[in-house]
């Protein structure tokens, strides 16, 4: 697993209150499987941007159509590469 993964893997179990026994991993679903709304998904974005130091703006129309980790892994690649 690259270090994005892990480190996106981290984010959203500290968002979503997922203890360290229960499996998620780059096909979990974002929203469904936590029962993320509206605002876990900007605390979700905020603590991304945060964490790897990029800008998401430019992508959140990519964010919001996002049902997996892994979706939401190459946004965060291309945002590395674009900043």
């Amino acid at each position: 697993m690259s270090e994005i993964e892990v480190k996106l893997i981290d984010i959203y179990k500290k968002i979503s209150n997922i203890d360290s026994e229960n499996d998620v991993d780059l096909n979990s679903e974002i929203s469904r499987e936590v029962g993320f709304d509206s605002l876990g998904m900007v605390d979700f974005i905020i603590q991304i941007e945060e964490g790897f130091d990029i800008e998401l703006d430019p992508y959140l129309s990519e964010i919001r159509t996002s049902s997996t980790l892994s979706d939401i892994v190459r946004i965060v690649e291309n945002a590395e590469l674009c900043s």
